[in-house]
Formats: C-alpha cells, structure tokens, sequence
C-alpha cells in the first residue's frame, strides 16, 4: 500500500517504480535467458547465440506469467541438452526496458519461435506437453519418407500430409524447399493444423512418381481415406503451384482451404480459452448451432497428443461407432499407438543410459557369431549372455548387425554409431515429462489386442434427425464457463466431465457416472429416446453456481437512467450500455467486468454497477453511442470531476478497468480499498516507511521554528512579513501531515493489533472498523493527503 499526495499545485505524488528483479528463480540461469530489464530481445540479438530461440515475452504481475512459469522452465530443462535451442524470457512490462516502447501488449505471456527470419506464435495457454510439442515441431518440422509404406504409416497418426518433392543437386536443395520448410514450422502455430497435419519431404523420384510429384507440381496434400474398403488408402489433392515467390503464409491458407472440405475430426478440439478474457465465444456457439453437441471436459491438453487420457480414448471410440454408417471405417486403436510410441521413448532413455563399455564386447560377440556372414543362421541370439542382453533389448538386431558389420574394420567407430541421436533424447525427455502428468496411462508390457465395444451405439447418428457431433475442451482453463454450464466447480474432484447440449440451447443433460463404455453407451440411447432429464439453462439455475463474491448488476430502462442521472447520490456509478441479449461483443466482455465488479463488492455503499439495453431505450443524446458495448463512469451529483467514458481505442481487460475506475473513484473508496487488502507485511513494511516520514516531519518543524523564530527577532520590514507568512504557512501545512501520518500509523497499528489475517476475523468486521474510523473521516473533512 503506497499512500498518495498531492503537491501545492495539486497535482498527485508518486513514488518511483522500483528496479525490475529477475522472473526466474536462480536455479534456471543457464536454461533460461531472463531479460528482465527489458533489452536484448530483438531477434537478431537472440539468433546471434543459437539457431533457434523461443522467447517468452511476460509481465511479473501477470497471473497468466506466473503460471507459464514452470511449464516454461520444465520445457527449457528438457531441451538444455542441445546447443541449438535457446530459452528466453524478456520482462515487456517495466519501463527501464526496450520492449515496452518497441511493443504494445494487452495479454501477457506470448511466446514466440524464431528460425532465422520464421517467427512462428504459441497458440493457447501454455501447458508443458503443449510448450514440449510446440518446441519440438519447430525443431523437426517435417519427416523424410522414402517408400510408400512408410507414407501408408504415417496415417495412423495423422489425417493430412502435406508432401513436397525436393531432390537435391550435389547436396543443394532446390530454392523452393526452404519455403516449404519455413511453412512447416508455422504449421505449430495453428492448433487445426498441427494436431491433424504432417508435413512429408520426399526426394526419391520413384515414389514421387506414384504421387504424380514432378518439379513443377511439387506439393500435394493426401487425406486419409474414411473406409478400408476403399481402393485407394488416401486421397490425393490438386497440386500447387510453388514458385520462387511464394510465400509460406500463401500455402497455410491453400492447406486450410483444401482440408477444410474433408469432413472434420471425429473429435474436435474446442480451443476455449480465451473465453475467459472475452474472447472467440464465437467457437462454442458455431459449436453447438448446426447440431446437438457434446463435449468432454478433459485434463488431458489435446486431440492427438500421445498417451491420451482414458476418457477422451472412450469418447474418440463412441463417436466412431456412432457415426459408422456406410461400411467399417477405417479406425485405427490409439491405445495400441500409445503402446508403440511409449516403448520407443522408453527405449530411447534406455539407449541414453547404456554403457559405452558394453557395445564393443557385443559388437565382437555379434561378428564372431557369424552376424555379418552372408549367411548368419550360425549365431545364437538366446545366448548372447553377458554381453548383449542389455544392448539387444533397446537396439533391434537388425540395427546391431548394421552398425557392428559396418565398423568391424575399425572398431573404434563402433561407439559412436551407437550415439544416441538427439529424436531418442526429445522422446525420451517427452517421456520424462509425460510420467509427471495425471493422464498418462499405465502400460502394460503387451499392447492392447481388442477394441472399445460400441455396438449397442453403432450407426446410431445415422438413423435419426437429432445427430450427435463430439467435441473435446479442456476443464483447467475454463472455469467460468463451467460455471455457467451448471458444472459444480467447489468440489475437489478433477475427473472429466461429459456433458449434452441440445440443438436448442435450452436445454443440456450431464452424465453424473464416472465415464465407461457402459455409460456413454446408455446416456447416448437414452438421449435419443427422450429418457434423459434436462437441466434448464436459466437465470436461476446459473446464479446457483456462481461465484458469491460476484457484484451482480442492476438492470436499468430508460428511465431509470435518467433518475440516476438527477438524483443525489453518495456512490460512484459504473453502466454498461450493451447492445441487447444476442450482441456478441456485449456477451464476450461481460464476465471481464463480472471480475472487475467482485474486487468491489465489499464496498457496494460507495459504487454501484448497472446495465442497460442501449438498443432497446431512448437515451440522452450524450449517452447514444454509435459503438458498443460502451462502459462510462458517473460519479456522484455533486461531485467535481466529471463522468467518463472508457476509451474504445483501449483493450478491456481487468487490470485496464480497475485502473480507470480507481482513478476516478471517490477518496474514500480508494482508502478502504487499500487498507482492507494490506497484509500483515503490507501494514508492517508502511508502518516502517510511516516512521521514517514522521522523522523527517519532526526535523522539518524543528527547522522551520527555528526559522520563524529568526525572523521574528529580526524585525517587521516587508520582506520578513511575507517570509515570516510563508515560513507560518509551511509549519501548518508540516503539523497537519505530521497528524495525518500519526493517525494513519494509530489504523495500521489497530489492525495490526486485531491481527486479522491470522485469525481469521471475519471481513465485515474489518471493513466496519475502517469505514467508521476516525483518521478516515478526519483526513476526508481536511481534503489532505489525497
């Protein structure tokens, strides 16, 4: 709590920002760059020290900061192990710096990726497995395929590829291929994209062939094919036309155009987030518009990421069978995936771990058995013993034989064709981090063989009217909309949540059991059926779960307004002039200023917030806007400062509005305020800063008595009359701080005193004490101090 003054002028003093401190803890000097004067963050000056940099460009008061903390510091640890790679994080908030005057953020933190003259923006909220894939999609853009059974593999992970044939000359790639490369790497920056595309390079000319690929047609997209039966396993798109002019940002959008026409993932991913900053709310009204959706509210952080939770397994497999209507489809078990994927990272760490000292035995073992014989039937792998058992277990046979066959001339090259490579280093750190999450699944040490049984549900969305499209959100970012869907967020609980929405928004149905093949199965068939009970979205029903610090609004007609307007008033007055129910950019903002209302619910005696319709009521000329939503501060009738609209031009976010409403609120409101949220070691480190103002009080008045005095002795003249009544003036003006400041120190010290925090009085007690004190209606009388 800093406590303001003002000048003989008037105007308000303030006390100098302090240094900005390092954001990172020390222990991550070395993994992370903190910039936290502000300076050297330019991406030249970041690309001088690595090939590529990610940036995290953060406020320290920043909730959303503090909390891609430690997923930045998880994610830059597991990426230390290459030189390549650098982590930075430039505070873009203190006014010492460059990056406050060269950019204007609203929302704190964005990272970015930068590769050479590529930057490429993180989507969403920062997660660790989120930031882990983002990071590791830009340091592998895309895979080289060489046959078209490896082409034919990749399917099982993705529904599009996007292959481009590069052949090189005399090791020089064609100029088009750094193009194609740079569109890779911002593929990570569209959540649509990276979870459902790969980009492929092919180069051998035979494959390209097949793929009618030549040196002008040189992109292609293949689509996975929906059914097995099909002859053809993928279908092939028109090519682009890729010149040495074209620009990355020009095929993102030929790739969005072209898979936008297949039909969408058999789950959607819905990317909420921003709702709660009043944003895209447009996603889960297109969402649930064309059909009746339902969604999974999931802990689990995406679609297609490895090792996906149960939950999310179970609702992939109920939409397939759900949707099976014309033949099988071509389903692929994504728990046998996570199988494969998970034991090749395992193996990846086991490779790390082995003993260099142990291969070349192996090695010699191997080729004396005969392994590199044209004919190797002589060796016998069950009796490897002590030397290969540890080796063969985490290097296949066929890999050993290449590697020890190759360096049998020189055995002292057989280690480093052992060296594990730095993909086996980034699954085996994608492991490490994965085993830290709830969602990673327990593996057994064979894969599953059977499916999820859906029969009871298969083809259902074919043979009715009201079909059913699946979607997946997560749960740990959406909290108000949980609320307001019903979800009772007080429990403790953290499981996934499944809820229906019917197509008439009216209406939603949740499934309370714990979700099973069993339950999906029942809830979708009673659904259709009608068996379901609906939980009405109403008012009533909303407000239950809702938050109860939450300042409600009062509604408002015209003229209401106008009363307001001409009545005497003690409070201050915040309205929202909206533009009716169905206004979307009145719906988008309105949980911003729901949070802003609940910092002063405690004091609704001095400000009060209102709503109205602007559409639907006449209004003073002065208050008729041609944009809304419009926010405008009144203060009271008789007050001097005049009302306020908030600026259009500037971003509605809480800490934007607190400051608007603070600067113009009444003294009084801004004393409460700051005394109700001073801590312990807040009213500790002011009562200090008290003491040190009261000394320099008392030396101050010691000094100017001393001077009247003088001047009184020295006689009458003009000169010592208007000195001696400024000398007065100052003393005055000095003893009335010095009473001030004794006041305040005698509050402090009460609450001090109370010790309220620690025992826990109640807070309607502490703001009775600070509302009738005596300093504050004293200090309010003198107009001092403010």
């Amino acid at each position: 709590m800093e406590m303001p003054f003002r000048s003989i002028d008037g105007s308000l003093l303030t006390r100098p920002a302090p240094p900005p401190i390092p954001f990172f803890p020390n222990y991550t000097r070395g993994i992370i760059d903190d910039l936290y004067f502000g300076n050297n963050a330019k991406p030249s000056d970041l690309l001088q020290k690595s090939e590529i940099s990610i940036l995290m460009f953060y406020a320290p008061w920043s909730l959303h900061s503090q909390e891609a903390k430690r997923p930045f510091i998880d994610v830059a640890a597991a990426f230390s192990f290459m030189p390549t790679v650098q982590f930075s994080a430039v505070n873009c908030f203190t006014k010492y710096g460059t990056c406050k005057r060269q950019f204007k953020l609203y929302s704190y933190p964005i990272i970015v990726g930068y590769v050479g003259n590529v930057q490429i923006n993180y989507p969403g909220i920062p997660s660790t497995v989120g930031l882990f894939r983002f990071v590791k999609h830009i340091i592998d853009p895309a895979d080289k395929i060489s046959s078209m059974s490896e082409l034919n593999k990749m399917f099982i992970q993705f529904e599009h590829l996007v292959v481009g044939y590069f052949p090189f000359k005399d090791n020089q790639p064609p100029p088009e291929y750094s193009t194609f490369i740079a569109t890779a790497m911002k593929s990570a920056g569209f959540p649509e994209l990276l979870e459902s595309t790969r980009f492929i390079i092919i180069q051998n000319p035979i494959l390209a062939a097949e793929l009618s690929l030549d040196n002008l047609n040189r992109i292609k997209i293949l689509t996975r094919s929906k059914f097995e039966n099909s002859e053809s396993k993928f279908n092939i798109s028109s090519p682009f036309l890729l010149i040495k002019h074209t620009k990355s940002d020009d095929i993102i959008d030929w790739i969005k155009e072209k898979t936008s026409k297949y039909d969408p993932p058999i789950v959607e991913w819905l990317y909420l987030e921003m709702l709660e900053s009043g944003g895209k709310s447009e996603i889960l009204h297109s969402a649930i518009s064309e059909s009746n959706a339902a969604i999974l509210f999931t802990t689990d952080y995406g679609s297609s990421n490895i090792a996906q939770s149960k939950s999310l397994q179970i609702i992939r497999e109920a939409a397939k069978s759900y949707h099976s209507c014309n033949g099988s489809e071509n389903t692929i078990s994504s728990s046998k995936l996570d199988f494969e994927r998970i034991e090749e990272a395992q193996n990846g760490c086991r490779r790390m771990a082995l003993d260099p000292e142990q291969i070349l035995p192996c090695c010699q073992h191997l080729i004396k058995g005969g392994i590199c014989s044209k004919s190797n039937s002589s060796i016998d792998l069950n009796h490897e013993g002590e030397y290969c058992s540890a080796v063969l277990k985490v290097i296949p046979i066929e890999a050993a034989q290449k590697r020890c066959c190759f360096a049998r001339r020189s055995p002292t090259k057989t280690k480093s064709l052992f060296h594990v490579s730095w993909k086996d280093q980034i699954n085996c750190e994608w492991y490490r981090l994965m085993k830290r999450t709830e969602n990673f699944p327990i593996i057994k040490s064979t894969p599953p063989s059977g499916t999820f049984d859906f029969s009871s549900i298969h083809g259902l969305g074919c043979s009715t009217n009201e079909t059913i499209k699946f979607f997946a959100a997560g749960r740990k970012h959406n909290h108000h909309l949980l609320k307001k869907l019903n979800f009772d967020n007080q429990t403790k609980s953290i499981n996934d949540k499944f809820v229906l929405i019917s197509n008439d928004r009216e209406s939603m149905h949740f499934l309370d059991d714990e979700i099973s093949v069993n339950s999906i199965s029942k809830f979708l068939l009673n659904f259709h059926e009608r068996k379901l009970k609906p939980v009405k979205m109403n008012e009533k029903s909303v407000k239950k779960f809702m938050d109860k610090n939450v300042q409600s609004f009062a509604k408002l007609n015209a003229l209401d307004f106008e009363n307001l307007l001409e009545t005497k008033r003690k409070h201050d007055s915040v309205v929202f002039f909206t533009g009716g129910l169905t206004h979307g950019p009145s719906a988008s903002i309105s949980y911003i200023l729901h949070t802003v209302a609940s910092y002063f619910s405690d004091f609704n005696d001095r400000i009060k917030f209102y709503l109205i319709d602007a559409s639907a009521n006449d209004l003073p000329f002065q208050y008729t806007f041609d944009r809304l939503p419009a926010i405008v501060f009144i203060p009271p009738l008789h007050s001097t400062i005049g009302g306020a609209r908030y600026p259009h031009i500037l971003p509605i976010s809480v800490p934007n509005l607190l400051a608007f409403f603070l600067s113009r609120s009444q003294p009084e409101l801004r004393w409460r305020i700051a005394l109700s949220t001073c801590s312990s070691e807040c009213i500790k480190r002011n009562r200090l800063e008290l003491h040190r103002f009261l000394s320099l009080l008392d030396l101050s008045i010691r000094k100017l008595r001393t001077t009247r005095s003088h001047l009184i002795r020295s006689g009458h003249g003009h000169d010592a009359s208007a000195q001696a009544a400024f000398v007065r003036t100052a003393l005055h003006r000095r003893i009335l701080q010095r009473t001030a400041a004794v006041h305040l120190d005698n509050v402090l010290q009460l609450l001090a005193s109370n010790d309220r925090i620690e025992n826990n009085l109640k807070s309607n007690e502490t703001n009775q004490m600070i509302k009738q004190s005596l300093f504050i209606r004293w200090i309010l009388y003198n107009h001092f101090g403010l």
